[in-house]
């Protein structure tokens, strides 16, 4: 088990709320807790126009744990249900109102080389639980998916596609061969990893 603390970031988020996912997370590791200032949350969630319109609330969870089976483990399948439980229930809360959740891992049981991130914005209330719902199942299907990724790749981003009810790649940052200090991106589109021109 790593040592590191859990890390939870938010915004917009009740007291109660806060001390519910708080007091879930700290019965596993120490707790690194902060609120996002509203400056800061185009780290997050991306350009100023979708700050202004869409949302309104935000949580960022970054476990420093592989995913994968024992993770579920360690964390524990009935912890890991009501966590499920308290950020559907934050989503129903918000109603039409945009609520967007990260969760982050810091590697992968097949590869602890490569992060994983789940990304979850501007989902339905209906898309939001079934995202959540299906995170566990992806431990056996990621390990697959990384057989095309590119080399020397460093992290991947998952997102939810409410047109298929799956969730998709849709992008690695890779080392270049020569030059670890320059990130490479790759977005999958078509069925193929497709290298963003911005890189080069």
């Amino acid at each position: 088990m790593s040592f590191r603390s859990i890390s939870f970031r938010h915004y917009g988020i009740s007291l109660g709320e806060i001390e519910t996912i708080y007091s879930m997370l700290i019965n596993v590791s120490y707790v690194e807790e902060e609120q996002i200032s509203y400056n800061d949350l185009s780290a997050y969630v991306g350009n100023q126009n979708e700050l202004d319109n869409l949302y309104t609330t935000l949580i960022n969870i970054e476990f420093p744990y592989l995913f994968g089976e024992n993770f579920f483990q360690i964390f524990t399948f009935e912890r890991w249900y009501s966590l499920k439980s308290i950020l559907k229930e934050i989503k129903r809360r918000r109603n039409r109102k945009s609520a967007s959740l990260i969760i982050y891992f810091d590697g992968l049981e097949q590869n602890k080389d490569i992060s994983v991130i789940f990304s979850m914005n501007n989902l339905s209330k209906r898309n939001f639980e079934m995202a959540i719902e299906k995170i566990e199942y992806l431990v056996d299907i990621i390990p697959i998916q990384l057989n095309s990724i590119p080399q020397n790749s460093f992290q991947i981003v998952y997102s939810y596609d409410e047109s298929t009810f799956k969730w998709i790649p849709l992008l690695v940052k890779s080392y270049d061969n020569k030059n670890e200090q320059k990130i490479f991106e790759y977005y999958y589109l078509e069925n193929e990893w497709t290298k963003n021109i911005k890189n080069d």
